[in-house]
Formats: C-alpha cells, sequence, structure tokens
C-alpha cells in the first residue's frame, strides 16, 4: 500500500487521516527472532566506540567552525551550538561505555542492553541539533567545516540508529 498524499489526508479528515495511516505498514520488517537474540552479542563497548568515533569525526569540523566563527561570525552562537551538542553527545556515549565495561565483562545482558538503548536514545536529538545548527553556520558563514559537521552528524546518526536497534532487540530478547 502506498502512502497516501498530503492532498488526500486532508480531504479525509482527521478521523479518516488516522484510520487511513495507521493501517499502512511502515518500515521493515521485524528481525527473525534469531538476528534479535544475537543483537546482544553487537552491544559492546567496542561498538559504542565506534559511535563515538563517528560523533569525534563531526566534532573535529564543528570544533575549527566554531574558532573560525565561533565568536565574531555573522549568526556565531550556530558553530557554538554544533559543537556544543556534539560534545554533550560524546559524552553521553562515553558514560555508556563506561557503564558497559563496570557492569558484566564479556556478554552484555538483555537489562544491560535496555539502559545502554536509553544512553543512546538520548543522543538522537542533540545530534540532529547539532546538524541544524551546522547547517545554519554553513550558510551563514559559508563554512566547509560547517557543511562537513552536518554530514557527520548524519553519519553519528545512523550509528546511533544501529546501537539502539541492537541494543533494543536484545533487550526485548529478554522478555520474548
Amino acid at each position: 500500500m502506498n502512502r497516501p498524499s498530503a492532498r488526500q489526508l486532508m480531504t479525509l479528515g482527521a478521523t479518516g487521516a488516522a484510520a487511513l495511516l495507521l493501517s499502512a505498514p511502515s518500515g521493515p520488517a521485524p528481525a527473525p527472532l534469531e538476528a534479535r537474540a544475537s543483537s546482544c552479542a553487537t552491544v559492546t563497548p567496542q561498538s559504542l566506540q565506534t559511535f563515538e568515533r563517528s560523533i569525534e569525526r563531526a566534532l573535529r569540523s564543528a570544533e575549527s567552525d566554531a574558532r573560525a566563527n565561533g565568536a565574531s561570525g555573522a549568526y556565531a552562537v550556530a558553530a557554538t551550538n554544533s559543537r556544543d551538542l556534539l560534545v554533550r553527545s560524546r559524552n553521553r556515549i562515553q558514560d555508556a561505555v563506561s557503564f558497559l565495561q563496570s557492569s558484566s565483562p564479556g556478554s552484555t545482558t538483555y537489562a544491560e542492553a535496555g539502559q545502554v538503548k536509553e544512553y543512546v536514545r538520548s543522543t538522537f536529538e542533540w545530534l540532529s541539533q547539532a546538524g541544524h545548527w551546522a547547517l545554519v553556520s554553513a550558510a551563514y558563514h559559508r563554512s566547509t567545516d560547517a557543511r562537513n559537521t552536518f554530514e557527520g552528524s548524519l553519519g553519528a546518526l545512523g550509528e546511533a540508529q544501529r546501537v539502539y536497534g541492537d541494543s533494543g532487540r536484545c533487550y526485548i530478547s529478554g522478555w520474548l
């Protein structure tokens, strides 16, 4: 079933549009049960450090943009906001790495994966906002560093989605 257009939704009214959207399939099919259970093996400090490195790549560009435009640029706060949000995201993932390293060395339990999922979930909005502010800085300052920060924040969001999915599948494997 194809997604309805905005015009179709408007003609259906709120109730009809909601019913149509709720009945439409969305997103990929759930992973098979054996794939969900094996997700626990991928929730590791190393996988979180891969995510952290993707944030670090974006952060290097953001720091350069903040040095160039964060004090006297036309929209200086854009450069500093982007950098600060990436720092917050990186620090949160470092906290998740420390949590896993201090919990149960070796394999991650479903309960630990649930906590990791929450660490990662908190970074989605920060990474998205960092990308937004990078775009503002790129536009106002014609900054290649800011454009690279935006691209890096998108890459970090992809890593966040991967780790969030793995930790969520691991968590639910303890229940289903």
